[in-house]
């Protein structure tokens, strides 16, 4: 067993993570809010929408993305702006990474109030 202890910003989003055995990982936002690059070190694009993790403030902890904005690559949004599928792009590539768990054409039906 061991402790991973994590470290937030002023805006509380998570910035980093230390563990004795996995190491440690940094995380950047820029100027619009949104994490700049993921733990593999891809750099992240976004669009102008709601970020679905919004949804359940749990999920920016899973993902390790406290962005403001969603990963660019959904089509179509819903009428609130929350994103409704993730198509697989052409090359056959992940549309979409949550945390460790990839995902080739995710689709999501949200509950609202």
């Amino acid at each position: 067993m061991y402790t991973i202890t994590y470290k937030y910003d002023v805006a509380n989003r998570m910035i980093a993570s230390h563990s004795g055995s996995a190491g440690d990982e940094t995380y950047s936002y820029n100027g619009d809010g949104n994490l700049v690059a993921n733990q593999f070190g891809d750099l992240l694009t976004y669009d102008d929408k709601v970020n679905w993790n919004r949804t359940v403030p749990f999920l920016h902890f899973i993902d390790k993305d406290y962005s403001k904005n969603n990963p660019v690559g959904a089509v179509p949004y819903n009428k609130y702006g929350f994103p409704v599928e993730y198509i697989m792009p052409a090359d056959g590539g992940w549309s979409l990474i949550i945390g460790t768990l990839n995902f080739c054409s995710p689709k999501f039906t949200y509950s609202c109030k």
